[in-house]
């Protein structure tokens, strides 16, 4: 079933805008029907909100969809007196899933993040692991200041 998973060019296209254009606080990804396809979801234009306000939106959506999801924040953070941003990869399990789900979307995982080519990455099972000070540990451990 993951084996061949394609990457649908919208994905790449779309991360694009996040990186690069600044155009979205975030982008979902998930599966196709037919679980052979990573597909573009939803997106939140950064215009529509200011940060703190979209990643609470963004947690909400994901426990609202029940299932497993891929995803990337683009994550402002604060260091010293520095505004930041960085592009977090996010790959969403939670517990209530069908196994079946969580193991084809953990096989698949590569093929998204091949194509994205994340910096930083955050896999969690419950809300909680999400939580903003955890996530910005984890971009913090991956730079050098």
């Amino acid at each position: 079933m993951s084996e061949g998973v394609k990457v649908a060019k919208e994905c790449e296209l779309e991360y694009e805008k996040l990186k690069m254009d600044k155009k979205y606080h975030y982008i979902t990804f998930k599966l196709d029907n037919q679980m052979e396809t990573i597909v573009v979801e939803k997106t939140l234009d950064r215009g529509l909100c200011d940060s703190d306000v979209a990643y609470k939106r963004f947690l909400q959506e994901l426990v609202e969809t029940g299932d497993c999801r891929f995803a990337a924040f683009d994550v402002q953070w604060q260091h010293q007196l520095e505004l930041k941003n960085d592009i977090v990869f996010f790959s969403w399990l939670p517990e209530n899933s069908p196994m079946r789900n969580k193991m084809v979307y953990t096989s698949c995982k590569d093929y998204i993040k091949k194509a994205l080519k994340p910096t930083t990455e955050v896999q969690g099972t419950t809300i909680n692991e999400f939580d903003f000070e955890i996530v910005k540990a984890k971009i913090i451990l991956g730079k050098k200041f």
